[in-house]
């Protein structure tokens, strides 16, 4: 795999080794999440943008996501192995749905 520097304003803030990568933004551009692939399941990163230098945080599970949902405080996020919220730093397998997000 190759590394990958996150910068901004040309300053570096994080740095992931992969294949490749692929990013899910909130259309605010206030937050991002990284998929960074290099074998098995992606690694995945939040960055929050409204720090300098932003806010890396590492999830703990590795999962290919099909979908992001941005609320305020937390993210939902679908892979084929269901559903996860990621608030204040925890990954928290959903077991169900009590609000509709798209």
């Amino acid at each position: 795999g190759a590394t990958f520097e996150a910068q901004i304003d040309g300053k570096p803030f994080d740095q992931l080794n992969a294949r490749h990568i692929a990013h899910f933004d909130e259309p605010s551009g206030a937050r991002m999440i990284v998929e960074a692939f290099d074998t098995g399941s992606p690694e995945l990163v939040l960055y929050e943008f409204t720090r300098r230098p932003p806010t890396v945080e590492r999830m703990t599970k590795r999962m290919k996501l099909t979908g992001v949902f941005w609320q305020r405080d937390e993210v939902v996020m679908r892979s084929a192995d269901g559903w996860y919220r990621f608030q204040r730093g925890t990954l928290t397998k959903l077991t169900s749905l009590k609000m509709i997000y798209h």
